[in-house]
């Protein structure tokens, strides 16, 4: 047998004869032309990119497709630092990287433009969108570079400027300064009228798995919309039927789940035409060759949608298409063999992510950061930015306070959710027709908390929505309530930056948990309220792991106690 000798795998496909940080650090030392003032500073920024990547700099590659990735994922915020401070220390190790001819200079001064990018500029520079500064300086500047006039601009010089930034770009997203140029290219286009009108495309991300409902027959589609209205208003005296109406979002998800499945059909050599109805579907024949597509599709692993979409044929062929017993048996069979094993417990991923929480310092941190969004010297001083962080900080501080679904916090009405009873004291409440599982959910929300959303909402128009908008959290067009996957995103990407924690809007909700069962083991039935669960068993079901590091904690005491005596 082959003796594989001792290296790292996390290096093992860096190009041979590639320098480390420590052979940039005795270069940078070494360099006669450097002031002390500059060597020190290129020294400590490779150190402190090293620090941050938990690595000593003998061990980190100076090579840019390596950086790149693990240094995007570095949150400064977790690492005590300030996004200034850490935007300095990779700037320093940059230019030691430069120093040292692995990446090229970058030239940003308005003097290294083109006469005729420099009168382009000129207007980005007088807009009053600064965001077009930001996200093309670069492009810019590249296509100045390479003499690439402003009327010639085309995708292929877009594509060229990502292959640069790919070579050059040790911690930010390549593929996010790409498709900001374009779009801000694009901006600038319908902004200005002397900028060259050539239009850019932006490559369109997703992989299209679905197709549409018009891509079916209209008998498919007719017998869809009937589907859904019988579920949402079930017929009370057929004995097949559903016993209780399903919510229209439910109605919706298995309307999307049933597309994606006659999708996979089509996708796979199914004609669209052949598939004129929902019976089709729940064919036995045509089920099992779907189920194995999906299948196939991900690893011969059973995923929990697979087993939804089982369930939701399953219910389809019993209750609406009603099959003849010897097809359900056959279908039966099927949907049996794509059951998953009940889930006991949090998820690994959660408890991951609940972790962190666990040390007081960072708790501290979270909760103060509602405070930290929402201060503002003047309200004179209010700027739109200063308005898009009172809002998130008051979405993270009902969270804190108010662990509700992002469906209910996204939907906020100000005039029905926020009950105000005349004597300074507020309510969040949310109808059972409201909350996912039908039963109602009410918190008195805290002063300052009510004194956070007050002082908003009083500021918030014209900047982030119209004067009379009823949403806590409107669209910025006021035709509705932001969408819950916009906020949750929002939420989620202001945590990572200010406390460097990964942790999305339903992650309040175990945190609840957590931190009320930590302060009172067997609490259950108080955090089924909490939570609003609609049985004890499902709170304990998912958060008895909790007691276990309580348990132990308290075991730890009674030892210490013991031994003390």
């Amino acid at each position: 047998m082959n003796k594989i000798g001792n290296f790292d795998p996390d290096t093992a496909f860096v190009r041979i004869g590639t320098p480390y940080f420590s052979d940039v650090i005795d270069a940078v030392g070494a360099d006669p032309t450097l002031s002390c003032t500059r060597r020190r500073d290129m020294v400590s920024g490779l150190r402190r990119v090293a620090k941050a990547l938990n690595r000593s700099p003998n061990t980190i590659p100076a090579d840019i497709k390596w950086l790149q990735p693990r240094l995007e994922q570095v949150q400064p915020a977790s690492l005590g630092l300030r996004p200034k401070s850490w935007s300095n220390a990779h700037s320093d190790a940059r230019a030691a990287l430069v120093c040292c001819k692995i990446v090229e200079t970058r030239k940003n001064r308005f003097s290294d433009l083109s006469p005729e990018w420099q009168a382009l500029w000129k207007m980005i520079l007088s807009s009053d969108d600064p965001g077009l500064k930001f996200a093309l300086s670069r492009f810019v500047y590249f296509l100045s570079r390479h003499s690439i006039a402003p009327d010639m601009v085309c995708d292929a010089h877009a594509s060229a400027f990502l292959a640069a930034v790919e070579l050059n770009e040790i911690r930010k997203s390549p593929d996010g300064a790409y498709r900001s140029a374009i779009t801000s290219w694009n901006r600038a286009v319908r902004k200005f009228p002397a900028w060259p009108p050539n239009l850019l495309t932006l490559p369109i991300r997703s992989k299209r798995i679905s197709l549409v409902i018009t891509d079916f027959p209209k008998s498919f589609q007719d017998d869809l919309a009937h589907y859904g209205q019988c579920l949402e208003a079930p017929d009370p005296f057929d004995p097949l039927a559903r016993t209780s109406p399903l919510r229209p979002s439910t109605v919706e998800s298995y309307r999307k789940n049933l597309i994606r499945f006659a999708s996979q059909l089509v996708r796979h050599g199914t004609p669209p035409a052949d598939i004129v109805d929902l019976a089709y579907l729940v064919q036995p024949i045509n089920a099992e060759r779907g189920f194995r597509l999906m299948l196939e599709s991900s690893g011969q692993t059973v995923t929990r949608n697979l087993e939804h979409i089982a369930g939701i044929l399953s219910g389809l062929a019993r209750r609406y298409v009603r099959v003849s017993e010897e097809d359900l048996t056959a279908l039966t069979r099927l949907t049996d063999q794509l059951q998953m094993p009940p889930q006991k417990g949090m998820t690994e991923k959660n408890r991951a992510r609940l972790r962190p929480l666990r040390d007081k310092a960072t708790l501290q941190r979270l909760y103060a950061l509602p405070d930290k969004l929402c201060t503002t010297i003047q309200p004179k001083l209010h700027t739109r930015q200063t308005l898009l962080d009172q809002e998130i900080g008051i979405a993270i501080a009902i969270l804190q306070y108010c662990p509700v679904r992002i469906g209910n916090l996204s939907a906020i009405d100000i005039e029905q959710q926020l009950q105000r009873t005349g004597n300074g004291r507020v309510f969040l409440s949310f109808a059972g027709s409201e909350v996912k599982n039908g039963r109602g959910i009410e918190f008195e929300l805290p002063s300052h908390v009510i004194h956070m959303i007050d002082r908003h909402l009083a500021s918030r128009s014209p900047a982030l929505c119209t004067a009379r908008s009823r949403w806590l959290f409107p669209k910025r067009d006021g035709s509705g309530p932001m969408s819950p996957r916009h906020l949750g995103e929002r939420i989620k990407k202001c945590l990572r930056k200010e406390i460097g924690i990964d942790m999305n809007a339903h992650l309040f909700r175990h945190m609840a948990a957590m931190l009320w069962l930590d302060r009172n083991p067997g609490a259950y039935e108080a955090a089924r309220r909490l939570l609003g669960h609609a049985a004890v068993s499902q709170t304990l079901a998912l958060y008895a792991d909790f007691e276990a590091d309580t348990a132990t904690r308290l075991f730890a005491e009674v030892i210490d106690g013991v031994r003390g005596s």
